[in-house]
């Protein structure tokens, strides 16, 4: 039975991300397609470098690595003007820069721009412009229900970190 119900889960998530085959040909005149990204966390503490593989396993998830030359390179930085969790993304010219007050609104604004993607089976396609995040409530919290047998419960810390 709990197969079963993965089963029905992997297809409900294939379903809610279908790709189509994106080529640049197919993007709209504001966006560019690319078909990988880069991302450069060398502005971030070493133990935060974690959030590149973060966000190039959920591109890789949709979209297949190529060794093509049109890359979109993220660049994450600290800024502490900045206030809150706010996060700004600006993407000019094939460069993203993720930039908030903490490590906690890089988080999400690596969320907004992916998105802000619309991703094909080849390639991604991305306007240039600003993202701005501001979260709409003060206060935020994760509830993992740990009280009764759940995934929760049997996944490993990987696993609650890739879902």
């Amino acid at each position: 039975m709990r197969f079963a119900l993965w089963g029905c889960a992997l297809a409900a998530f294939a379903a809610s991300v279908a790709t189509t085959d994106l080529q640049a040909a197919d993007a709209k005149p504001s966006e560019r397609c690319y078909s990988r990204m880069s991302v450069d966390v060398s502005g971030l503490p070493a133990e935060k470098a974690f959030l590149r593989d973060l966000v190039l396993s959920r591109v890789a998830m949709r979209t297949p690595p190529s060794n093509a030359a049109d890359v979109l390179t993220v660049k994450f930085a600290i800024d502490t003007s900045i206030a809150g969790e706010n996060a700004v993304v600006s993407v000019r010219d094939g460069r993203a820069e993720i930039r908030g007050g903490r490590f906690r609104a890089l988080v999400f604004g690596a969320g907004r721009l992916l998105r802000a993607i619309r991703y094909g089976t080849r390639a991604f396609a991305l306007e240039d412009g600003d993202y701005p995040f501001a979260p709409a409530k003060p206060f935020r919290q994760a509830y993992l229900a740990r009280h009764f047998d759940n995934w929760y419960m049997r996944a490993s810390a990987d696993e609650l970190i890739l879902h």
